[in-house]
């Protein structure tokens, strides 16, 4: 099969499943709905106007990761990789036409992405807003970013052959050092918050260990059964001869 056919193929199979439009769209809204959060508390004259404007796709890269990470580990179910090498049995052109059908659509919607964030940045900053001349360079930069992080993704999946674990390597694990820092601060607060009275008795003193006496040679002493020991009134280390009736 030519790669014309092969690439046609990828394409339709990156058309017509939800999942992979999902993604695409998902770049889109979520890069454009924080960088207006964003800029919208970030006004000042001391303000990056580009970093306020395309702060967005700090978030919108998941979305790409998603995109690049789903279109090659569907792959893998189902048995449609098999499918896929008896159209195509040469793997290179087969993973060439997988990585363009990945990288057309992402740089698509990436360049979209970045125009609608300078617009919005503009629209939100006001004068503070960056220019147009410099936006439209940002713009450029961020389709070519979240491109490559499509196609990471897509590399990544076709080596580990699981969506789960590229994408707990790609996406970055600042939520996960959050959780953690909570969770530790909760077992602190909750410790503080019950403090141990001291002039309260044990809650079970009968079951306490009884103290162990030692001498230097012999055994412990811990109240149990007949055993040689330290006995009172000698000297450590000494033991009393037994009397007539032990001879």
């Amino acid at each position: 099969m030519y790669f014309a056919p092969a690439l046609h193929a990828e394409w339709l199979k990156i058309r017509t499943l939800r999942s992979l439009v999902g993604s695409l769209g998902a770049v889109l809204i979520v890069t454009a709905a924080f960088t207006a959060l964003a800029a919208h508390d970030a006004g000042g004259p001391d303000t990056d106007r580009l970093y306020a404007a395309f702060i967005g796709v700090n978030l919108g890269q998941i979305a790409a990761i998603a995109f690049g990470t789903t279109a090659m580990s569907a792959e893998f179910h189902g048995g449609a990789l098999r499918l896929s090498l008896a159209a195509v049995p040469d793997r290179s052109r087969w993973f060439t036409a997988k990585a363009a059908a990945v990288t057309l659509p992402a740089l698509a919607v990436g360049l979209l992405t970045g125009l609608t964030s300078l617009a919005v940045g503009k629209a939100v900053l006001g004068a503070d807003g960056p220019g147009w001349g410099e936006g439209v360079r940002a713009a450029v930069g961020c389709a070519l970013y979240l491109t490559l992080m499509a196609l990471l993704a897509t590399g990544l999946a076709a080596v580990l052959r699981s969506g789960v674990a590229t994408l707990s390597i790609v996406i970055p694990p600042a939520d996960r050092r959050v959780v953690r820092h909570r969770r530790r601060g909760g077992r602190r607060r909750r410790s503080a918050a019950r403090p141990v009275r001291a002039d309260r008795p044990p809650p079970h003193p009968g079951r306490l260990p009884r103290p162990v006496e030692r001498s230097r040679g012999h055994r412990a002493v811990d109240g149990g059964g007949p055993r040689r020991g330290r006995v009172e009134g000698t000297a450590p280390g000494r033991v009393r001869p037994p009397g007539p009736a032990g001879r």
